[in-house]
């Protein structure tokens, strides 16, 4: 008995200094969106933005997203959120062409090569949406393929986004 406790408190603190209660893994980084591949459910290029990047970090037990785009039409948009559990809603504090925007949720789900994303809110009175993105990373991890599903201001919209490690 006594050699056990010895052996659990050297092993113990060793198999936390490697594991995340909530773990992005493969996925952080920062990623791009390869416009050219892209594609509208109907199998059109997707041309909503002309720029779009995703960075994923792992900071402690939480997981922080961030997005900045610029829209085909030169509109700029960011947005920034700190999850801290799998499936947690948490503020995704948003700015639209330098107006900030508070009303918005996120939620993240990470299972292995897949990692889900949930997305709910508003911008302005009509302009609400929710919707899911679910993102599978390549087996060599340098590019991730999305499919997108959304209710975007009282339209159902749907495309399939390629993202490359930047």
């Amino acid at each position: 008995m006594n050699a056990v406790i010895p052996r659990l408190c050297l092993v113990l603190p060793l198999a936390a200094l490697g594991a995340h209660a909530f773990d992005a893994g493969a996925f952080v980084g920062v990623w791009k969106l390869n416009v050219q591949a892209s594609r509208t459910s109907e199998g059109k290029p997707l041309t909503l933005n002309r720029s779009h990047m995703i960075s994923i970090l792992q900071q402690g037990d939480a997981i922080v997203w961030s997005e900045q785009r610029i829209a085909a039409d030169g509109k700029t948009f960011s947005n920034f959120a700190s999850i801290g559990s799998p499936g947690e809603e948490a503020p995704l504090v948003e700015f639209l062409d330098g107006a900030s925007n508070r009303d918005s949720r996120i939620a993240l789900t990470v299972k292995g090569a897949s990692l889900e994303q949930r997305f709910r809110g508003s911008h302005g009175p009509g302009k609400e949406f929710r919707g899911l993105r679910r993102l599978r990373i390549s087996a060599d991890g340098k590019s991730l393929t999305a499919e997108f599903e959304a209710n975007r201001y009282g339209v159902n919209v749907s495309w399939t986004e390629v993202w490359d490690r930047f």
